[in-house]
């Protein structure tokens, strides 16, 4: 008897988990169908397309944090060539991606990259800018990328010993060489200032 109850609800069993896996499969083959036609496809210049894409990809496929990077840098993209509170949107609307997929795979080099430039903007949130990305670099230390923006930030921040210390990490780098001219610029403002 307990052999024949468990019998017959196999086959229900089986068939509701593959209707379920069905939905799924097909609403994750839609989210990334809309990821392909913002990353390569027709919809790579329109950033209205890409960011209602991402929006509705979400909701069918919440997991692709490649997509927010998209939608992250497409945002951060047109607002760099906007002006005023359009461009002040389009910022905020690209800060929401990151976080968003941040939340998703916090190691992503293109959504810390974003994140960092986002509040380097301002010069009020540049400390943050440099704590976002001196804990990226600590992670993925051995890029000389990361040293590099990381003095960069440094510099900008007027923190020149420690923006000299991200050089000396990266000699022998292409990097090197420029963020040795970011250093004397920031160094030629800090003397003019009378801070140095």
């Amino acid at each position: 008897m307990h052999k024949t109850v468990i019998q017959y609800l196999v086959g229900p069993v089986a068939i509701l988990l593959s209707l379920f896996g069905i939905q799924y499969g097909i609403r994750t083959s839609m989210a990334q169908n809309m990821y392909f036609k913002s990353r390569y496809g027709s919809w790579k210049n329109n950033v209205e397309l890409i960011l209602s894409a991402c929006e509705r990809a979400s909701d069918r496929y919440a997991w692709n944090y490649n997509f927010c990077s998209v939608a992250a840098d497409a945002a951060f993209n047109a607002a760099s060539r906007m002006m005023g509170k359009p461009a002040d949107e389009m910022f905020v609307e690209s800060g929401k991606w990151c976080e968003r997929g941040l939340s998703l795979n916090r190691y992503s080099f293109v959504l810390c990259v974003r994140k960092t430039l986002l509040l380097d903007r301002e010069e009020s949130t540049r400390p943050e800018a440099i704590r976002v990305w001196s804990s990226y670099t600590a992670w993925h230390y051995w890029h000389p990328y990361n040293h590099y923006l990381l003095g960069v930030l440094c510099a900008k921040a007027g923190d020149i010993s420690r923006a000299e210390e991200c050089k000396d990490l990266i000699a022998g780098s292409p990097y090197r060489l420029t963020l040795e001219q970011v250093i004397d610029e920031e160094k030629q403002k800090l003397r003019a200032a009378g801070q140095e």
